[in-house]
């Protein structure tokens, strides 16, 4: 009969024997998987969208001036109806479009001249030594190097034009002008100044109109105070001009073509909820400017006399050799998080009753809450030539400030997927 010592024993190796031979089976089960499981590499995530090309190579990383806050006040930030199916609905990759270094082309002057009489000035241009001694009100056109300079209206109105970087700014003295004393009544509906916008862009005919052929159009109702600055009346009816922001509008996403996604599957359901393409909006730093800024007044039926200021950037759009790329893009979640985290650009911050044509910085800014359902995918085209136009994501929400009171804000966030 064996003894309590031996019994111990032979329990004790019977079950350090257990434990080896589960080890063993454990160890086995893993190189196998390690062996057998399809590389992760190799197959690659569907998705609807065209792969990437980075036909452009490098693209320099977004950078924008922010808007500045109060820095003894750390906002907390957050994103309200955010879900997975609001993150899946976005695009994984993204159109980076190329801009050709501005220049003086062949036809640029001869073009110049036409879009500058379109809005009033007609006067032949000539060097400014030639100019002669006239009055000072009198309609005329003289360069200097690159900077071309019209004045018409008996003195009231400036156009500018530089033939190098393709800069257009209309100016007027906005209290001798005599079409600003006389103005008459803005259109009962708005709206209809949007049409009107595209057909003031079509019409200027300049040179390169890449995004502005069925643009995205913005208006404010303004009027101006006596010390000559603009501001939004309570009531629509007391405005006498409207700021109309005239913003490119370009193929943001494409998606595979249904032959190229039946190589990936043959998932029906798949196949028959191909999203359509993605359109994007063009901004600048300034989410409240568009690529072309007007001032009108009237029913912008007369260009002379109804378009007061103009600003524009006649940037070239490549049109041949590679003209844009396709690069991988942080999804939103990314995004927000590095809003959040101070990769972001704060580019509007508007207070509750402010005025929407000002800019209110130094703002004592206790939260940031965006609306995931208000976000969108878009392009930033720099305010400074850099030779591309990117994609951005543009949050929009509501801000709560120290004193209490509500704020609307915008900010946007490099959208580019890059190695950091």
């Amino acid at each position: 009969m064996a003894t309590l010592f031996e019994t111990a024993s032979n329990a004790r190796k019977a079950l350090l024997a257990f434990l080896i031979f589960a080890i063993l089976v454990i160890a086995w089960e893993s190189v196998s998987q390690l062996f057998n499981r399809p590389s992760t590499g190799s197959s690659p995530q569907f998705s609807y969208y065209k792969d990437p090309d980075l036909a452009l190579q490098n693209v320099p990383r977004v950078t924008i001036y922010a808007i500045k806050t109060n820095p003894a006040v750390t906002p907390n930030y957050s994103i309200d109806r955010l879900s997975n199916a609001l993150v899946a609905g976005f695009p994984d990759t993204a159109y980076v479009y190329k801009i050709e270094q501005p220049r003086e082309r062949l036809t640029t002057i001869e073009d110049a001249v036409k879009t500058a009489a379109v809005l009033g000035f007609k006067s032949q241009c000539i060097p400014v030594q030639e100019l002669p001694n006239f009055s000072a009100v009198a309609d005329r056109c003289t360069y200097d190097g690159d900077e071309y300079t019209w004045v018409a209206s008996e003195g009231t109105k400036t156009l500018k034009f530089n033939k190098t970087t393709q800069q257009w700014d209309l100016t007027t003295d906005w209290f001798n002008n005599i079409n600003v004393k006389t103005l008459g009544t803005l259109n009962t509906n708005l709206t209809s100044y949007i049409n009107s916008a595209g057909a003031l862009v079509n019409r200027l005919g300049f040179s390169n109109n890449a995004g502005l052929q069925s643009p995205y159009v913005e208006y404010v109702p303004a009027d101006l105070n006596n010390a000559g600055a603009f501001f939004k009346p309570e009531r629509d009816i007391q405005a006498r001009f409207v700021f109309l922001e005239v913003y490119r509008r370009l193929r943001l996403a494409d998606v595979k073509t249904r032959e190229e996604l039946g190589r990936i599957t043959t998932d029906t359901n798949v196949l028959n909820a191909i999203p359509a393409a993605v359109e994007g909006i063009v901004y600048k730093s300034d989410p409240r400017n568009g690529s072309l800024r007007v001032i009108i007044g009237n029913n912008l039926s007369d260009y002379p006399r109804d378009v007061f200021s103009l600003q524009f950037t006649d940037y070239e759009y490549a049109t041949r050799g590679v003209t844009k790329g396709v690069y991988p893009i942080i999804d939103l979640r990314e995004a927000w998080n590095k809003a959040q985290s101070g990769n972001g650009f704060l580019v509007n911050l508007l207070p509750e009753n402010g005025n929407p044509l000002e800019t209110y910085e130094n703002l004592s800014v206790r939260s940031f809450i965006a609306d995931a359902t208000r976000t969108t995918l878009g392009f930033y085209e720099p305010d400074n030539w850099n030779g591309f136009v990117m994609p951005i994501f543009i949050f929009k929400g509501r801000a709560v400030l120290e004193d209490g009171r509500q704020a609307s804000f915008t900010i946007f966030v490099d959208a580019l997927k890059r190695l950091e």
